[in-house]
């Protein structure tokens, strides 16, 4: 979507009534969720509510709306309807974005629905989630879920949207001189000697006492390369992990025959520092096949 102040605006939605006496009381609701984007210090976003509009604005006509609808309550989810045409750079750009929140999300769910979706107005796709997490189960390595990855069960937590929501839509909409100050890692993972595609890399920062702290996650793409931008000066740990796509928001990469699940785990300890401005390469990384895997 264009860059500047992004303004949403409420349908008069009769479906509204069921957890607001008016619809112009979505408003703090709404702000709460825009909140934890434009928060990020590291991004350039500015998310605000307008007035209630007529349900008729509701597609291909130059207003982001927000709704609830009964109708959609049967497909059990949320959704994002982005609209989107050809740029100037030949590049598709998104235009419009409406959200049509279920009501579960409404009324039980907490923020993260709406945040989720929102993240996709913003223009980012699902993320890889960290291993063996599911929502916001307490770690000493990993963040919470990613919320772009479905990590949706909880409300406004004390340090903002995990890390890697934070860097993903920084790289989409950097704040000015952010990215200078950052630099990126890259490598090549393969299995049994041919690229191992769509394998889920986990970058750790090494903290104090050798810990480590805080994933951005990715996939390598069919080449079995893997290129992870947006990172802080530090020193790094990468991490393959297996992981499996059931039920995890990448149709793409089920219908691909991705077998992620079939790797062993394989941790690059040693330090990998990574300076601004410039890419750190680890190199390939071989991976077996787990033992149960055949």
């Amino acid at each position: 979507m264009p860059k500047g102040t992004l303004v949403w605006h409420v349908l008069d939605d009769p479906d509204w009534d069921q957890h607001f006496e008016y619809p112009e009381d979505v408003l703090p609701f709404f702000e709460a969720a825009a909140a934890e984007w434009s928060s990020i210090s590291t991004a350039d976003i500015r998310l605000h509510l307008g007035g209630v509009v007529p349900e008729e604005h509701m597609s291909r006509d130059g207003y982001n709306t927000v709704s609830v609808e009964d109708d959609h309550a049967r497909e059990g989810a949320s959704y994002a309807r982005i609209w989107s045409r050809l740029g100037e750079q030949g590049r598709s750009e998104i235009f419009e974005c409406d959200v049509g929140l279920h009501p579960n999300a409404v009324s039980s769910a907490g923020l993260g629905p709406l945040v989720h979706e929102l993240g996709h107005c913003l223009g980012l796709a699902h993320a890889a989630g960290n291993p063996a997490l599911n929502y916001s189960t307490p770690s000493a390595v990993w963040d919470p879920k990613p919320v772009m990855s479905y990590g949706l069960g909880r409300g406004r937590i004390e340090d903002g949207l995990p890390e890697d929501d934070r860097i993903g839509v920084s790289l989409l909409r950097p704040a000015p001189g952010w990215r200078a100050r950052t630099g990126s890692i890259s490598g090549h993972v393969t299995l049994d000697g041919q690229p191992a595609r769509f394998a889920p890399v986990q970058i750790l920062r090494r903290e104090n006492a050798g810990q480590v702290r805080r994933a951005v996650n990715a996939f390598t793409n069919e080449e079995g390369e893997f290129f992870v931008e947006g990172l802080a000066p530090a020193e790094y740990g990468v991490w393959i992990q297996p992981t499996d796509l059931a039920g995890d928001p990448h149709p793409r990469l089920v219908s691909a025959g991705a077998q992620v699940d079939v790797l062993d785990s394989v941790w690059l300890g040693s330090p990998h520092w990574v300076r601004a401005g410039a890419e750190t390469s680890v190199g390939e990384i071989p991976v077996r096949r787990r033992p149960d895997s055949r």
